[in-house]
């Protein structure tokens, strides 16, 4: 099942390889593998709060000296939650990612990208949101006659 579910995952048939994943997973809820990749299926799928679910499962499955799956889960999460459109939630998501792999790594070129994702989602969460109101100032209307 879970190879089935990979193949289609990795072939980009996300909504075929979902029943092999959830079937995967019912047969044995521990395999870290299923649980990561029904996270990608829920993330190309619309599903972005089942996506992190997912991830956070198999992050807390992989053993702990598992350090590239632990990181694909910790950047998975962190694409993720920048998609949601929520960037203080994005930059905390980077920001755990990049703490992470920090220990491992510095130098990685995919930390370089994380840090340019997290400056750019704390930027975006210290500017104020558009008034849902529309603009700040308010135009009187011209009467033509």
């Amino acid at each position: 099942m879970l190879g089935q579910g990979v193949q289609l995952v990795v072939d980009g048939k996300y909504e075929q390889a979902r029943p092999f994943l959830e079937q995967a997973i019912q047969m044995d809820p521990r395999m870290p593998e299923a649980h990561y990749n029904l996270a990608i299926v829920d993330k190309y799928t619309g599903r972005p709060a089942d996506a992190v679910k997912q991830y956070r499962i198999a992050l807390g499955q992989y053993a702990g000296n598992d350090v590239p799956n632990l990181t694909k889960c910790l950047y998975g999460i962190a694409l993720v939650q920048e998609d949601r459109g929520d960037p203080a939630r994005a930059a905390q998501a980077w920001n755990e990612y990049i703490q992470f792999a920090r220990r491992y790594t510095a130098e990685q070129p995919a930390v370089a990208i994380a840090i340019r994702h997290e400056q750019q989602q704390l930027q975006a969460a210290r500017q104020k949101p558009p008034s849902p109101f529309g603009p700040a100032r308010a135009s009187r209307p011209t009467h033509r006659e």
